[in-house]
C-alpha cells in the first residue's frame, strides 16, 4: 500500500555542471512561464545615478535666485558674507547627508596647489594690477584690508571648495562643477562692477573666471581636494588682496 504522504525524492544538486541541462525555449511545455534571474532584468550598460537627499544643482539655483533678488539691497560685504556662509553650511550638510567622503590632506597636495596658484596668479597680477585693484575696490570697498584678507583667504575658498569641488564635482562631474562655480562667481561679482560701461572687460573677466574654476576642478580631479583649495587661496590673495596694496 502506498503511503499517504510519500517520501520526497532525493534532492539533486544542480550546481555541478555535469548534471545541468540547458533547455531551449521550444522544449518547454506550452504555457510554461520562464523566470529569469533578477540580475538579468537590468541592463548593465545603463548608468545609474545615486539618489541624493540634497541635490547640489537645486541648492545652487536657489542660492543664485537669492543672490540676484533677495540680497541686492545689502552692502557688498554683508551680502558676500551671508551668501558664502550659506554656501559653506549647505556644503557641510550635503557632505553629511549624502555621505560624501573627503580625503585627508597631504603636504604634497598643499604644495602643488600653492605652486599652481602662484604660477597662474602672479603673472596676471604683474600684467593687470591696476585693473585688478579697481575690481577689488569695487567688490569690497576701499577700507578694512583685514576683512578682505579674511574673505579671500578663508571664507571664499572654504565655501566654494567644499560645495563645488567636494559636493558638486563628487556627484555631477568636473564640467558641471567648473561651469556651476564660474556661473556663481560671475553672478555674484558682476552686479557690483560697472560691466555695462566696459563690456569687453566684462567678457575678459568672465572668460578668466571660467578658466580658473576649470583649473580648480582639474586639480581636484588630478591631485585631490586640498590641491584645488590651496590653488584658489593663492590666486585669491594675488588677484583680490595683493592688487589692493599696489
Amino acid at each position: 500500500m502506498r503511503d499517504k504522504y510519500p517520501i520526497p525524492e532525493e534532492d539533486y544538486e544542480y550546481s555541478d555542471s555535469e548534471h545541468e541541462e540547458e533547455l531551449l525555449p521550444e522544449e518547454f511545455p506550452p504555457g510554461t512561464v520562464i523566470q529569469q534571474p533578477y540580475a538579468d532584468l537590468y541592463d548593465d550598460d545603463e548608468e545609474e545615478y545615486p539618489s541624493l537627499p540634497l541635490d547640489p544643482i537645486v541648492a545652487l539655483v536657489v542660492l543664485i535666485i537669492v543672490a540676484l533678488l533677495g540680497a541686492g539691497a545689502l552692502r557688498p560685504d554683508v551680502r558676500f558674507t551671508i551668501l558664502w556662509t550659506t554656501l559653506a553650511v549647505i556644503a557641510v550638510i550635503a557632505l553629511l547627508v549624502d555621505d560624501i567622503e573627503v580625503e585627508r590632506p597631504r603636504l604634497r597636495d598643499l604644495l602643488l596647489g600653492i605652486g599652481y596658484g602662484a604660477m597662474i596668479g602672479l603673472p596676471i597680477l604683474t600684467v593687470v594690477s591696476a585693473q585688478l585693484k579697481s575690481i577689488s575696490l569695487s567688490l569690497f570697498g576701499e577700507g578694512n584690508h583685514a576683512f578682505v584678507f579674511q574673505t579671500v583667504m578663508f571664507t571664499i575658498p572654504f565655501a566654494e571648495t567644499l560645495f563645488f569641488r567636494a559636493v558638486f564635482q563628487g556627484t555631477r562631474g568636473l564640467l558641471f562643477a567648473a561651469g556651476g562655480a564660474a556661473l556663481w562667481t560671475i553672478l555674484l561679482f558682476f552686479p557690483a562692477l560697472n560691466i555695462l560701461q566696459y563690456p569687453l572687460v566684462a567678457l575678459v573677466l568672465a572668460v578668466a573666471l571660467v578658466f580658473v574654476n576649470f583649473v580648480y576642478s582639474y586639480l581636484c580631479e588630478r591631485f585631490g581636494l586640498y590641491a584645488a583649495w590651496m590653488c584658489q587661496v593663492t590666486i585669491n590673495i594675488a588677484l583680490l588682496f595683493l592688487s589692493r596694496l599696489t
